[in-house]
Order: C-alpha cells, then structure tokens, then sequence
C-alpha cells in the first residue's frame, strides 16, 4: 500500500503543481455527483430524514458516490468495506451467492435488513438475511445502525440495523444501462429509468440480470462444480403527489432465482410490495400508513415465509424543528413453512412505539426511544433505549447509546424436529423457548483534527441474555444412529469489541483509507462460545482520480483486507471429536488476506468503462454459514461498461 501512495505522490509532484491545480478545478467542476459525508441525511433512525451530524445514534453510511467508485459485483462487497461489519457466507443447500452480515460481534440472525425500511426475506433466515439479493447498480445508499435498535424496530434488531436504500426520484428524467462479464462465465446486465410522469407522479424502474457458473469450491462436497446460479430482479417505486397534503410512495420488488442442484435446477421467489401514505396535517403535523408484504418461496426445503406488517405512526415537530417525536404501532402475521416443520404454523404480533429526537444545541443532541412488543404466546417484552451527542467542539463529537435488544423466537426455532446437514446431528425446535433480551452499550467518537482527514472509533458490550443455543440431548428415540441438538435458552453471554478507522483526503484526487476491528462473545456461565465469533480484521483503500483531459477521468483503487481468530458452529463435530462435546463443533476458520483492485474511465461523468480484479493473491477463503465452504483460490476479473443518459 506504501508503494501505491508513493508512486501517486511521484506522480503528482511529476505533473506539477500548476497543472494539478486546473485539473483539480476542472474535476471539481465535472462531477456531478456529491461526495455525501457528515452533512448527510439519514432516515433510519428516526423514520424521517435528519442531519447525520446532527443525529444522536451511531450511524455509518454508505454513499452513492463510495458504490459506484467500487463497481461491485455484490451488495456483500460494498458492506465488506465497512469497518465493524463483518460478511459471512457458505451454504450447504442454499442459493450460492450469499452475504449474511455481523454487527457488534453477534451472528448475523441478530441484524434486521431492511429494504427501504420493510423487513428482507431469503432463504436459511434462521442465520441471517441473504443481502446479495439486492442489486449493487439499484442502491442510493445504505444506513447502518451501529447500536441495539429493538426500540425503534422491535424482534431481531439485537446487533444493530442495515437499511439498504435504493433509488428513486431524481431531478431530470434519467436512464442508466450497464452489462458486465467477468470469472466464472459471470454476466450481470441492468437497466434503469427514473422519470416524472404527468403532474405529481414521478416512476423509478430498475431490472436486473445476473448469472455466473459460480466460484469454484473445495467444501463442501454436495457443491462441488454445483455452484451456478442466476436471478432476475425487478425493483419498482411510485411516488405520488396528490396535493400538499397528501402524498404516497408504492414499491414492488421482484426476485426470481434458480440454482444447481444435483444435475438439476431449483428455483426460489421473493415478492415485496408496500405502500406509504403520508398526510401532512401542517407544518408540525405528520402522519404516515404502511402496509407491507412479503413472501418469500423455495422449491428446496419446500420452503415459504410470508410476513403482513401494517404500521401506522405520527411524527410532530416543534421547537422550530429542533425536536421531533414519532409515535405509532404495528401489527405482523408470520406464516411458515419448511422441511423439518410438519405443518404450515402462524405467528403473531403488535408493538407500540416512541422515538423522541433533540437537538438541545450545536453542541447537545438526545434521543429517547421506547417500544413494547408481544409476541404469540410470549410475556411482552419492553425495550428502551437512550443516546445522546455531545460536541465540545465543531471537529469532535462523542455518541453514547445504552438500549435493549430483543428477539422473539422464530417458529423455526419453536417447532422445527429432526432436521440435519447428511451427519449424525439432528436440530430440533423447543417450544418453551423464552425471548432474547440483550443491554447493550456503545461508545462512539469520531474527530475533524484536520481539513481532510475523520477519525471514528466505536467500542460496545452487550450482555445477552436467555441467548438460544443448540444443547445436546442424546440419541434420538425414533432413530438412536442419530443425536438431538435442542434449541436451549442458555443463561447470558458477553459479547464485546471495537473498531478504529480512518479517512484522509491530502489531495483533492487522492483518499486513503484504513480501519481495524475486533469482535468477541462468550457465554459467562459455560464458557461456551456464540454462532459465530469475527475475532480480527484490517482493512485499507487507496483512491487514487485524475481528470488527464477535460472531460475524461480516471479512477484507480486498490483495497485489503485481512482477517483472522474468527470461529463458527458447525453441525458436523471436527475429526476425532465426540458426538456429545460441544467444543468439538466449533470450527475455527482459516485466516485469509483478500486483495482487491479496480479502474474506471469516465467520459463526461457519463459513461463509464471499468475493469475489477478480486482476491488477487489468489488465497483460499473459508465461511461458515449453513455449512462449512471453502473457496477455491484465485484472481476473479470483471469488466464492464455503464452509461447515463
């Protein structure tokens, strides 16, 4: 990475400093798109736009700007550069491109993905939600909550919140086209239009082409040469002004999929529409209606998961706009289904919710959320949370949040009987299972020292309890060759950790990048470990842009990203191990240091042409999600064209 700083520092000395400076200002002058930072607005938080600056939770973002620099060709590949997140993957029967996400050191289950703030349905749910569904070329931004937010969210926001927002009104009609090629016979072609249609009605269409022979991989044994795929994927938005009062926002999200499977193809489907109705009763008053759907089917596993959400909740703003407080409720109905669950099960519930937001002064701003969840057949579970900004000085501010996690078991969880992964373990459902509760607290700063140049670090500690974990419990009466692993409420666990990163612009064409995160968990009373542990990892970019004609740019990065101690629940006990040692089934993962580089040309910030190349070390990658999988290693390329019209 030296090397890399070097010769872009030679070079700008070389160009001159003269010359630098008119391309600095034609660059300046040619970009179209903002680079959105600290002055940013974010949504997630408080259900209503708000000044990142200015918002008391722990938030990171994901820009528009930071997507399209990385051409990624996954959503999981965008996330990977987060500092704090760690991606998963590793699939034994389920769709082979997949990125499950960890937040705060939890097992990727305890994070919500949001689509536009409804819920992310995917297949093997039960460890985490498939983000790889959404198309990277479809995405404005992503908001990530850093902290517990069952207060503002309810079940499974233990670890934190990732809202994947895409794209929707622009300013002028737009259209955008770009294909790829890339490893693997991997083809990706997309195309997108954004354009007003008559007075107050404004349509956002995006379609999406994506297949691939899949990486090649090592383990397990049932993918070998058995990793293709393909997708199809339809995400629409309607936004509909009927007066000044009166308004409304109709997504439809359509995902058709198809894997290999045993010299044969599978298919799975994952529909979500939803409707936003917003009155604007004055300038204090608002109040909003949802409905949201989903429902997501898989021929294998002969699985199907749907979810009805109607929301409806207020939001008044006073103080001129200093203080804003959001009150409201919903209702979901959860039917499932799967092979290991003998019947189609329901599952209900409500939560009535309170989100207060302050900005005491430029130098004080608060945040009080409080929510009441009851779930079917469980006592109610209320989840407070509290935050608050300080910022002594303008270049400095400081984020403390203290809150309540909490998930209610899932019916998998409940009722699912004797399903395994072709060993002697078997996982069986418990239907005494209590809610997961967590208190979770974390400590934020992030400082300005100089112009150019943002620091952040973030420490947390969780203490989980009632944490559902598998148990052994003997043979199985109905076949002894088999072992009953039973979902258990174990007493409480510590989870706890950290990130430092850092971004620094010593030119305007040049940003280097570089974190370090540590994640850990342990149960306090058996010592036993968590799903998953993400031990450590270190990551670094260098972005390196030069405008070498007036209307033509350059855009070069090159990325790293190292990590190691991460360890994970497998289903089948290492070599050697007894059937009833629980140690025994956790494997550790293979430490891996993953080197990426990409380049870009630009003409009149509108077309594009672009080559990236992935893993170039050619190093062999472990992941533990369903199954334990081990990819093959070697350099993956992809290039590509993109134009905006």
């Amino acid at each position: 990475m030296r090397r890399v700083v070097l010769v872009v520092f030679v070079c700008g000395w070389l160009w001159g400093g003269e010359k630098f400076a008119q391309c600095d200002e034609h660059q300046r002058t040619a970009e179209e798109e903002p680079v959105v930072e600290l002055e940013g607005v974010v949504v997630t938080a408080d259900r209503r736009p708000a000044p990142l600056k200015d918002t008391a939770e722990i938030i990171m973002v994901v820009t528009r700007e930071e997507i399209r620099r990385m051409n990624p060709a996954s959503t999981g590949e965008i996330l990977e550069s987060v500092v704090g997140l760690n991606i998963e993957s590793g699939t034994g029967s389920g769709y082979p491109k997949r990125s499950i996400i960890s937040i705060n050191g939890l097992p990727p289950q305890y994070v919500l993905v949001l689509l536009n703030g409804q819920k992310l349905l995917t297949d093997h749910i039960h460890s985490g939600q498939n983000v790889d569904l959404i198309p990277p070329e479809s995405i404005e931004r992503i908001e990530v909550i850093k902290t517990a937010a069952s207060a503002q969210y309810g079940s499974d926001a233990i670890g934190g919140v990732v809202n994947i927002i895409t794209k929707r009104d622009t300013a002028a009609p737009q259209a955008k086209v770009i294909g790829s090629y890339g490893s693997n016979r991997s083809v990706n072609t997309g195309m997108g239009v954004s354009t007003p249609v008559g007075k107050g009605v404004h349509v956002t269409l995006f379609a999406d082409w994506d297949r691939s022979d899949g990486v090649d991989v090592l383990a397990p044994a049932n993918r070998l040469n058995n990793m293709g795929y393909g997708k199809v994927s339809l995400l629409n938005n309607v936004e509909l002004e009927f007066n000044r009062h009166l308004s409304a926002d109709l997504y439809f999200n359509f995902f058709h999929n198809k894997m290999d499977w045993q010299d044969s193809e599978v298919h799975s489907r994952l529909i979500m529409p939803k409707a936003d109705l917003h009155w604007n009763a004055s300038e204090d008053w608002q109040v909003t209606g949802t409905v949201e759907y989903s429902s997501w089917e898989a021929d294998l596993s002969t699985e199907l998961n749907e979810l009805l959400t109607p929301r409806l909740f207020a939001t008044w703003i006073a103080w001129e706009g200093r203080n804003q407080l959001t009150f409201g409720g919903d209702y979901s109905y959860n039917w499932f289904q799967r092979t290991g669950i003998e019947d189609t099960m329901t599952q209900w519930g409500y939560g009535v919710f309170a989100h207060d937001a302050l900005k005491l002064s430029d130098s004080w701003s608060f945040s009080a959320s409080l929510r009441m969840d009851h779930v079917d057949g469980l006592t109610p579970v209320f989840s407070p949370k509290a935050s608050v900004l300080y910022r002594p000085i303008k270049e400095l501010g400081i984020r403390l949040a203290v809150g309540r996690g909490f998930h209610a078991p899932t019916v998998q969880e409940l009722y699912e009987k004797a399903y395994g992964h072709g060993g002697t373990a078997l996982r069986f459902g418990n239907p005494e299972l209590e809610p997961e509760t967590s208190t979770a607290f974390s400590l934020s700063f992030e400082a300005t020292p100089l112009k150019g140049l943002e620091l952040f670090a973030n420490g947390y500690f969780h203490l989980l309890d009632n944490f559902i974990a598998p148990k052994y419990e003997g043979a199985w009466s109905e076949d002894p060759t088999k072992d009953m692993w039973v979902r258990t409420n174990i007493l409480r666990a510590w989870i706890y950790g950290g990130e430092v990163s850092g971004k620094w612009t010593p030119l305007p064409w040049l940003k280097i990048q570089a974190g370090y995160s540590y994640g850990g968990n342990r149960d306090e009373s058996k010592d036993k470990q968590l799903q998953f542990h993400p031990g450590h990892s270190v990551f670094g970019k260098v972005d390196f842009r030069w405008l070498f004609a007036t209307h033509y740019r350059l855009n070069l990065f090159a990325r790293v990203t190292h990590r190691n101690g991460r360890s994970a629940w497998n289903w089948k006990p290492a070599g050697g191990e007894a059937q009833d040692n629980e140690e025994g089934y956790v494997t550790d993962l293979a430490n891996y240091t993953l080197l990426d580089a990409g380049a870009e040309v630009t003409l009149w910030s509108r077309y594009s042409v672009f080559v990236n190349v992935t893993n170039i070390l050619g190093e062999d990658i472990e992941h533990l999600d369903d199954a334990l999988t081990r990819i093959d290693g070697a350099p993956l390329y992809r290039v590509g064209v993109r134009g905006t019209f």
